[in-house]
């Protein structure tokens, strides 16, 4: 049993969680068993979110296990705002390396919730499965409208395919992604996990943090609006595979123009109630037919955006949602893609190397052409299977690994860590 020192370690404040007795949720793809055992004492000190998935790795790697955790605050099941992260640690397919990677969406507070700390996932199933996490049961691959999930590029071969999964219904459009994690889902034959549903259980913000966060963030009512515009001022917005965009950049001062007309965006600037910190609201999506969905995060749209060229907004959502619909990791695409248009430009890629295609900044049918080389199976030419392995190796196997924007294998994002300490030693040892 734990001590109360032990359990003081897992709970700091009883007004932000309590998890008396946390557990962990063990499934055994290779014998076919899902089971709940008791989070062992050794692991308390650990709190939660990355440091309790390292260790719990640590213990499990002989397994090739994949650990998701959560934290003990995600038990109060908030309404909005401080529903937290979930925690994915595992060897990443992409990089060879122990990586990281995390989430939003309900799971993270649905564990902490039912008291589970972490899920780990061993093994490997011998056919695509589903997982129910709060049945604790496996049915064969869940199909969507009659089909498979089409995870294009995680059927491909594609190194930094993403996890979108479709088999739970309180948030379909949940992924899990970065550093190649849904190609390691495919590889273990999981095609979707699921968990119940949190709608009757969440609770209302407490006062004086609903308070606290509209002093600190007032204006924060349109996210992505808000946090584009902060990194451009800050000069973080890149153009042409990690350039600095300035703020006195025409690139920048016409996205910025898009944004405060605000046409693509339902995200109201007065309505509290409905804004969300770190998200987009719905944006309209203009293909075959118009529809919506949630649009990129600030990141997203700046790697697939300036990145690449791209300085209209709609052609950056539509970008997204075909990363997301074909199940691509968009800001390794936006990485990689922006390395081989800079080759491309230097001269140091021909146009013979690159299928016939003129790999031009700026231009969304290139880029749309190239997503559709990356997640088709059939196409197997050296410059598809390059651009499907991450920019390292694109870049190393051209010969020029200087043109990679990359640590230890990853793409950069669009994050700049000079003034944030935390976060640079994070993406350097991880």
């Amino acid at each position: 049993m734990p001590t109360n020192q032990d359990k003081q370690r897992i709970v700091s404040s009883t007004n932000f969680g309590m998890i008396i007795e946390p557990k962990i949720l063990l499934i055994d793809l290779d014998s076919h068993i899902i089971k709940q055992t008791k989070l062992a004492n050794k692991y308390y000190k650990y709190i939660g979110g990355r440091l309790l998935s390292w260790s719990l790795y640590r213990d499990y790697c002989d397994r090739d296990s994949l650990i998701f955790s959560t934290t003990p605050l995600n038990s109060r099941a908030y309404k909005r705002h401080l529903n937290g992260r979930v925690i994915l640690v595992g060897k990443s397919p992409l990089t060879g390396n122990i990586y990281s990677s995390n989430s939003g969406g309900p799971l993270g507070t649905w564990l902490a919730h039912k008291g589970y700390l972490a899920v780990i996932i061993l093994g490997s199933a011998k056919k695509p499965i589903y997982v129910d996490l709060e049945l604790m049961e496996f049915t064969s691959a869940i199909p969507k409208k009659g089909k498979l999930i089409p995870l294009q590029a995680a059927f491909s071969g594609c190194s930094f395919a993403i996890l979108k999964d479709f088999s739970q219904t309180n948030f379909p459009e949940g992924i899990f992604g970065r550093g190649g994690f849904g190609k390691a889902f495919i590889e273990k034959n999981i095609v979707g996990l699921g968990y119940g549903n949190l709608s009757e259980s969440k609770k209302d913000l407490p006062i004086s943090v609903e308070t606290f966060l509209k002093q600190r963030h007032p204006s924060n009512t349109r996210p992505f609006q808000d946090n584009f515009y902060a990194f451009g001022v800050s000069k973080i917005l890149i153009k042409n595979n990690w350039r600095e965009l300035s703020a006195k950049d025409s690139m920048f001062t016409t996205i910025l123009q898009q944004i405060e007309k605000s046409e693509l965006d339902e995200n109201p600037i007065g309505n509290l109630s409905y804004s969300r910190y770190g998200s987009t609201g719905n944006v309209s999506i203009n293909m075959d037919d118009i529809i919506k969905v949630k649009g990129p995060q600030n990141q997203t749209a700046e790697m697939i955006g300036p990145n690449l060229g791209i300085s209209t907004l709609q052609d950056i959502y539509n970008i997204s949602y075909l990363c997301d619909k074909f199940g691509v990791d968009a800001i390794s695409f936006g990485a990689v893609l922006a390395c081989a248009m800079d080759l491309f430009k230097d001269g140091k890629l021909t146009i013979e190397q690159t299928d016939g295609i003129e790999l031009k900044f700026g231009d969304v049918d290139v880029i749309i052409r190239c997503l559709h080389k990356i997640c088709n199976k059939d196409d197997k030419t050296e410059f598809t299977s390059r651009l499907g392995g991450g920019v390292k190796n694109f870049a190393e196997l051209y010969g020029f690994p200087e043109y990679a924007m990359q640590t230890k294998g990853l793409s950069f994002t669009a994050y700049y860590v000079i003034n944030n300490p935390f976060l640079a030693l994070l993406f350097a040892t991880s």
